[in-house]
């Protein structure tokens, strides 16, 4: 996405990551509405620069590891905002010391809930030291009217699927590790960079439009886990626009029916009821001789079929062990034979009946050949 005209923003660009650099937003003021971000070499969020219209100063946000500051101008002080912790975060209590706040988190890691013992009792009385309550729709959008800050600093640095979010200039996502995520559509705004390896998504999806069964905190791999993006492991399917696709030899193959590449063979015989019977009229007889076609797959133990013409009757022999679809796509075997039958007929047409006897062609084609008869 390079520009929301719902938002008012009327460019976006972009680093060699893919990672937004700079928001802009339409204004009349001579400043400029946007927001800019560094990164280090590997994409990790280290600085955020907001221009408000009619400000004359930017405000920043660095990011240091678990550590956030904030300045309101360039020349300001730096003051230490946040600090992450496991069990959520610890924030200045403005007396020299600090307030240790917990959070509870549910199943996709959405903070739900968060808490301090202030009088340091070992309990938490609900009615003054809950911090923040979250509650979010499916893909995000948090619930209004009861969703307010109780008490201390709204915390928006962890929230839905555990990351920021940035209400900055209204632009209202999700910073995601990779792509910035926009709940009011359930869509992220940024091509999947594992998106060839999902056939059967949008390149733009959220937890496989699944969003209560799972989270993507990282834009990447649904629940965070890519260990298998990409693996190609044998016998992986997919399903995308009807077709289906899987993995053979390590790379995904189309498997709707159409056989991917075959070798044809072709070899003539001089028939022996030729050589008896002079006199028939059979058109094939006359020939003297018989066509036998073998048909093979990708590798010399797969062979799929054969046809065989001697006599003028075509038999035809499906080796059902190599042909047959791997899995549950048991639809696809009368297209596969189909698509044998129209391999062999087409090379039945085009073999000479004078050739030279024990001749044999072999002709190897890809999909993309492969003619009809």
């Amino acid at each position: 996405m390079t520009k929301d005209k719902n938002k008012d923003i009327i460019n976006i660009e972009y680093n060699h990551l893919n990672l937004p650099k700079k928001v802009e937003f339409a204004t009349q003021s001579m400043t400029g509405k946007y927001i800019e971000y560094v990164y280090d070499a590997t994409g990790v969020k280290l600085e955020k620069r907001v221009q408000e219209e009619n400000l004359s100063s930017l405000s920043y946000t660095y990011y240091q590891g678990a550590y956030i500051y904030e300045k309101s101008t360039f020349s300001s002080p730096l003051t230490l905002k946040f600090i992450s912790q496991p069990e959520g975060y610890i924030e200045p209590d403005n007396q020299g010391g600090f307030d240790y706040i917990y959070q509870y988190k549910d199943h996709l890691g959405n903070i739900r809930l968060s808490y301090k013992d202030s009088d340091g009792n070992g309990s938490i009385d609900s009615n003054t030291e809950i911090v923040e309550e979250n509650n979010y729709y499916p893909f995000g959008l948090k619930h209004k009217g009861y969703n307010n800050v109780v008490s201390g600093s709204e915390y928006k640095y962890e929230t839905f699927n555990g990351k920021e979010i940035e209400e900055s200039l209204g632009l209202n996502v999700y910073e995601m590790d990779w792509r910035q995520y926009d709940a009011s559509i359930g869509r992220f705004n940024i091509i999947d960079p594992y998106a060839e390896f999902m056939y059967d998504q949008t390149p733009y999806h959220f937890s496989y439009n699944s969003p209560i069964y799972n989270s993507d905190p990282t834009g990447l791999c649904p629940n965070g886990d890519c260990s298998d993006i990409g693996d190609n492991m044998e016998g992986d399917a997919t399903l995308s626009d009807g077709v289906t696709w899987v993995v053979s030899q390590g790379v995904w193959t189309r498997n709707d029916g159409m056989l991917d590449e075959v070798t044809v063979v072709t070899s003539s015989e001089e028939s022996a009821e030729s050589q008896t019977d002079e006199n028939s009229n059979d058109d094939t007889n006359q020939s003297g001789t018989g066509l036998n076609i073998e048909i093979w797959g990708n590798s010399e133990s797969d062979r799929l079929g054969t046809l065989n013409t001697d006599k003028g009757a075509p038999t035809l022999s499906i080796d059902s062990k190599n042909i047959a679809p791997t899995g549950n796509n048991s639809n696809l075997w009368g297209q596969k034979i189909w698509d044998l039958v129209n391999y062999l007929a087409f090379w039945k047409d085009r073999v000479s009946d004078d050739s030279d006897e024990n001749s044999s062609k072999k002709i190897r084609l890809k999909n993309h050949q492969k003619i009809s008869r």
